[in-house]
Protein backbone atom coordinates (compact mmCIF):
# COMPACT_ATOMS: atom_id res chain seq x y z
CA UNK A 1 0.00 0.00 0.00
CA UNK A 2 2.85 2.37 0.77
CA UNK A 3 4.42 1.78 -2.74
CA UNK A 4 1.01 2.50 -4.38
CA UNK A 5 0.86 5.62 -2.02
CA UNK A 6 3.93 6.79 -2.72
CA UNK A 7 3.57 6.49 -6.48
CA UNK A 8 0.64 8.52 -6.50
CA UNK A 9 2.83 11.00 -4.98
CA UNK A 10 5.45 10.63 -7.31
CA UNK A 11 3.05 11.59 -9.88
CA UNK A 12 1.15 14.18 -8.81
CA UNK A 13 4.42 15.72 -8.44
CA UNK A 14 5.54 14.89 -12.01
CA UNK A 15 2.25 16.00 -13.84
CA UNK A 16 -19.11 14.97 -6.32
CA UNK A 17 -20.74 12.93 -8.74
CA UNK A 18 -19.48 10.26 -11.20
CA UNK A 19 -20.39 9.17 -14.56
CA UNK A 20 -18.97 5.59 -16.63
CA UNK A 21 -19.62 5.26 -20.11
CA UNK A 22 -18.41 2.32 -21.67
CA UNK A 23 -18.54 -0.74 -23.90
CA UNK A 24 -16.64 -3.96 -22.13
CA UNK A 25 -17.48 -7.58 -23.24
CA UNK A 26 -19.57 -10.08 -21.92
CA UNK A 27 -16.99 -11.40 -19.37
CA UNK A 28 -18.13 -10.97 -16.56
CA UNK A 29 -14.05 -10.74 -15.04
CA UNK A 30 -13.89 -7.72 -17.23
CA UNK A 31 -16.46 -6.35 -15.83
CA UNK A 32 -15.74 -6.61 -12.20
CA UNK A 33 -12.12 -5.46 -12.93
CA UNK A 34 -13.79 -2.49 -14.47
CA UNK A 35 -16.08 -1.79 -11.58
CA UNK A 36 -13.01 -2.29 -9.32
CA UNK A 37 -11.00 0.50 -11.33
CA UNK A 38 -14.50 3.13 -11.04
CA UNK A 39 -14.24 2.37 -7.16
CA UNK A 40 -11.23 3.26 -6.92
CA UNK A 41 -11.41 6.34 -9.42
CA UNK A 42 -14.57 7.71 -7.03
CA UNK A 43 -12.42 6.90 -4.31
CA UNK A 44 -9.87 9.60 -5.37
CA UNK A 45 -12.66 11.98 -5.83
CA UNK A 46 -14.30 11.97 -2.76
CA UNK A 47 -10.89 11.83 -0.55
CA UNK A 48 -12.27 7.72 0.44
CA UNK A 49 -9.16 5.47 2.27
CA UNK A 50 -11.46 2.99 3.16
CA UNK A 51 -13.04 2.45 -0.53
CA UNK A 52 -9.69 3.23 -2.03
CA UNK A 53 -7.83 0.20 -0.58
CA UNK A 54 -11.04 -1.86 -0.93
CA UNK A 55 -10.90 -1.50 -4.74
CA UNK A 56 -6.84 -1.66 -4.96
CA UNK A 57 -7.84 -5.19 -3.12
CA UNK A 58 -5.47 -4.02 -0.11
CA UNK A 59 -5.84 -4.77 3.57
CA UNK A 60 -5.79 -1.87 5.54
CA UNK A 61 -2.94 -2.30 8.00
CA UNK A 62 -1.79 1.42 9.43
CA UNK A 63 -3.14 4.76 9.38
CA UNK A 64 -0.11 6.24 8.29
CA UNK A 65 -1.68 4.55 4.86
CA UNK A 66 -4.74 7.39 5.28
CA UNK A 67 -2.39 10.01 6.06
CA UNK A 68 -0.44 9.40 2.92
CA UNK A 69 -3.83 9.00 0.86
CA UNK A 70 -5.20 12.07 1.97
CA UNK A 71 -2.07 14.12 1.75
CA UNK A 72 -1.73 12.71 -2.05
CA UNK A 73 -5.38 13.63 -2.40
CA UNK A 74 -4.21 17.43 -1.28
CA UNK A 75 -1.65 18.03 -3.67
CA UNK A 76 -3.61 16.89 -6.44
CA UNK A 77 -5.98 18.99 -6.07
CA UNK A 78 -3.00 21.96 -5.54
CA UNK A 79 -1.98 20.80 -9.01
CA UNK A 80 -5.15 20.06 -11.05
CA UNK A 81 -7.98 21.48 -9.31
CA UNK A 82 -11.32 19.90 -7.62
CA UNK A 83 -12.05 16.93 -9.31
CA UNK A 84 -15.69 16.15 -9.82
CA UNK A 85 -16.57 13.39 -12.65
CA UNK A 86 -14.89 10.92 -14.58
CA UNK A 87 -15.26 8.70 -17.81
CA UNK A 88 -13.58 5.36 -18.70
CA UNK A 89 -12.30 5.24 -21.60
CA UNK A 90 -11.43 1.91 -22.68
CA UNK A 91 -8.04 -0.45 -22.11
CA UNK A 92 -4.85 -1.27 -23.33
CA UNK A 93 -3.99 -4.74 -25.11
CA UNK A 94 -1.12 -5.62 -22.67
CA UNK A 95 0.17 -9.28 -21.70
CA UNK A 96 -0.92 -10.31 -17.87
CA UNK A 97 -1.92 -6.95 -17.31
CA UNK A 98 -5.39 -5.22 -16.99
CA UNK A 99 -4.65 -1.50 -18.26
CA UNK A 100 -7.34 0.79 -17.50
CA UNK A 101 -7.74 4.58 -18.83
CA UNK A 102 -9.98 7.12 -17.27
CA UNK A 103 -10.64 10.45 -17.82
CA UNK A 104 -11.40 12.87 -14.61
CA UNK A 105 -12.49 16.03 -15.16
CA UNK A 106 -11.40 19.07 -12.98
CA UNK A 107 -12.27 22.38 -12.31
CA UNK A 108 -10.24 25.30 -10.94
CA UNK A 109 -10.01 28.92 -10.64
CA UNK A 110 -8.22 30.72 -13.18
CA UNK A 111 -6.14 33.98 -12.56
CA UNK A 112 -8.94 35.91 -13.84
CA UNK A 113 -11.46 34.77 -11.15
CA UNK A 114 -13.16 32.37 -13.81
CA UNK A 115 -13.65 28.58 -13.29
CA UNK A 116 -11.65 26.30 -15.70
CA UNK A 117 -12.90 23.12 -16.59
CA UNK A 118 -10.10 20.28 -17.64
CA UNK A 119 -9.39 16.16 -17.99
CA UNK A 120 -6.52 14.28 -17.12
CA UNK A 121 -6.13 11.07 -18.37
CA UNK A 122 -5.54 8.57 -15.37
CA UNK A 123 -3.97 5.09 -15.86
CA UNK A 124 -4.85 1.83 -13.27
CA UNK A 125 -2.77 -1.49 -13.72
CA UNK A 126 -4.13 -4.12 -12.18
CA UNK A 127 -2.29 -7.58 -11.84
CA UNK A 128 -4.44 -10.84 -11.12
CA UNK A 129 -3.97 -12.91 -8.81
CA UNK A 130 -4.23 -16.75 -8.22
CA UNK A 131 -7.27 -16.49 -6.66
CA UNK A 132 -8.39 -14.74 -9.83
CA UNK A 133 -9.08 -11.36 -8.03
CA UNK A 134 -7.59 -8.17 -8.99
CA UNK A 135 -5.09 -6.11 -7.35
CA UNK A 136 -3.81 -2.92 -8.39
CA UNK A 137 -0.03 -2.20 -8.85
CA UNK A 138 0.24 0.98 -9.96
CA UNK A 139 -1.15 4.09 -11.38
CA UNK A 140 -0.46 7.57 -12.85
CA UNK A 141 -2.17 10.96 -13.65
CA UNK A 142 -0.92 11.59 -17.35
Amino acid sequence: MRNMICTLLVVLFAAGCSTVTTSVGDNAQDNAVLQQGSMIVKAIIDENFRKFSEGANEVITENSDADSFLASCKQLQETYGKAGTFRYLGELQTPLLVNQLFAVRFSKKGADGKTVEHEQLLQLIFGRENNGSYKLLGMRFM
